[in-house]
């Protein structure tokens, strides 16, 4: 990959402006290539200290040569080695002048927030399945077609009738989370809590994925601390998914490291 595009790239990741297949792609390179994420997570190093520069380590260096040049003293004849110091110091200045131009100077930009987290982490929508019946045994195979087919269009405003509906009728958890997703993406979080919460105090198959949408809920919302303690309750939840358990922990780091 050219270096341009990987740095575009990078940063259009670190600002949660990737999405779809895009994300899904990025997010596989760093999980099968380590020295990828690796520069990733430099960049979001790089970003993050910017608002502290005594946090960057070539700064740093800049400040430390340059206040040891002031307090050099003039010497008009330099012996080798002092001369040789004394080019090793401007080398330096100017390979540290050279990082800071390349990675910190055209990219001014503040820490990731707790919505662009949430964006990044979150996964795709939850679908209905298409098997299910509602208590009658009436065939509504088609009537949930539709619901998945507005969700996977993100028409989640349109969803959301049809799933109350559906959720009503059913109580099925399946309903109940592609519901509180659907709120969730249209910003109504206090509507989003509620309907994960009813699903996430059951003993469920879908308890897990519940806690999951409910901590993202609370993320965007802004209340980091209460998302921290419900994906502590997922970590240590016995029949949370391997892999969910493994998202929860990455997204519990990326909390506490927020400005």
């Amino acid at each position: 990959m050219n270096e341009a595009v990987k740095f575009e790239q990078i940063q259009s990741y670190l600002n949660g402006e990737l999405g779809g297949t895009a994300l899904a792609e990025f997010e596989a390179q760093m999980k099968s290539d380590p020295a990828f994420k690796a520069e990733v997570e430099l960049h979001r190093d790089i970003d993050i200290a910017l608002m502290d520069d005594t946090k960057i380590p070539f700064i740093q260096s800049i400040n430390k040569i340059h206040k040891a040049n002031q307090e050099a003293p003039v010497v008009d004849v330099k012996p080798p080695g002092i001369l040789r110091r004394r080019i090793l110091r401007y080398a330096g200045v100017a390979v540290a002048a050279v990082l800071l131009g390349v990675f910190v100077l055209p990219r001014l930009i503040p820490s990731e927030t707790p919505m662009q987290i949430s964006e990044n982490t979150i996964g795709d929508a939850f679908l209905l399945d298409t098997k299910r019946s509602i208590s009658d045994g009436s065939d509504v195979t088609k009537e949930v077609g539709d619901i998945n087919q507005k969700i996977i269009a993100g028409q989640y405003a349109e969803a959301i009738p049809l799933l109350n509906e559906f959720y009503s009728q059913t109580g099925d958890n399946n309903a109940a989370l592609s519901l509180g997703y659907c709120h969730l993406q249209v910003k109504n979080y206090d509507n989003a809590i509620a309907v994960l919460k009813e699903v996430s105090a059951k003993e469920s198959d879908e308890k897990d994925t519940a806690m999951w949408y409910l901590a993202h809920s609370y993320l965007r919302k802004g209340e980091k601390s209460t998302a921290e303690d419900i994906l502590k309750q997922l970590i240590q939840y016995p029949k949370t998914a391997i892999n969910r358990s493994k998202q929860a922990k990455n997204l519990l780091n990326s909390i506490e490291n927020i400005n």
